[in-house]
This record gives structure tokens, C-alpha cells and sequence, in this order.
């Protein structure tokens, strides 16, 4: 699966797909409520009401309140949320922040795999 298209927000870039797109926040960003408000613009903008997944590819080091997830229940259309870890730490902060959102979570060691689980959520 090829990206179809690229965007940098300064403290975060994603590459967008059919329906997935997927985020790599900016080594040592904190993300604060106005980092996850240009999320949910940029998911709106992109996707409008189209269902769509959304892959955290955690490449860099960065901090993140995981009560947020909390308000990624509000998108509707946002079915689910998969986190790609690179080192066992970050795998297990993420196992941690899975239990805070309510629907499909999962979370991988590989792009390609969070990819392929993305696909078959949108079946």
C-alpha cells in the first residue's frame, strides 16, 4: 500500500492512504489539547464523514496525556486506532493507553502489519 499523498504540520507529519492516514509526531513534542484539535481538523478535512483509521507510528520520542482518547471517541468515523512501536518500552506505554479507548486498539512492532490490520477493519 502506497501513501497518496503527504503532510507536515511542523510537530507532526502524516501520510495519508485511502482511508488510513498515519501520524509521526516530532522528536520531544508535547502534545497538548491544541496539537489534537489540528488532528481532528486535519482528519475532517481529509476524510470528511468517510470512515477511517488512524496509526500512531511511534518513531520518535514525544509525551502524550492518554486521557485524550477520550476525546478521539467524539470522531465517529474514526473506527480504530493502532500504535507502531519500536522499542519495548514504547510497546508497553501503549498497551498501557490502550485501555483508555473504547473501541478497536491494537498495537505492532511494524507498519506493514498495522497497515494490513487497518485494511481489514475497514472491510
Amino acid at each position: 500500500m502506497q501513501s497518496t499523498k503527504t503532510l507536515d504540520l511542523g510537530f507532526a507529519q502524516f501520510e495519508i492512504y485511502d482511508n488510513v492516514i498515519v501520524s509521526i509526531i516530532a522528536e520531544g513534542t508535547e502534545f497538548k489539547k491544541e496539537h489534537l484539535d489540528i488532528f481532528h481538523a486535519t482528519f475532517k478535512n481529509v476524510f470528511g464523514d468517510n470512515k477511517f483509521v488512524y496509526i500512531s507510528n511511534r518513531k520518535n520520542s514525544y509525551s502524550v496525556n492518554p486521557t485524550f482518547y477520550v476525546q478521539y471517541e467524539e470522531l465517529q468515523n474514526m473506527i480504530g486506532y493502532a500504535v507502531v512501536c519500536d522499542t519495548k518500552s514504547k510497546y508497553n506505554a501503549a498497551l498501557f493507553e490502550k485501555h483508555f479507548y473504547k473501541r478497536p486498539f491494537e498495537v505492532f512492532l511494524q507498519l506493514n502489519n498495522a497497515l494490513s490490520w487497518a485494511n481489514k477493519l475497514l472491510e
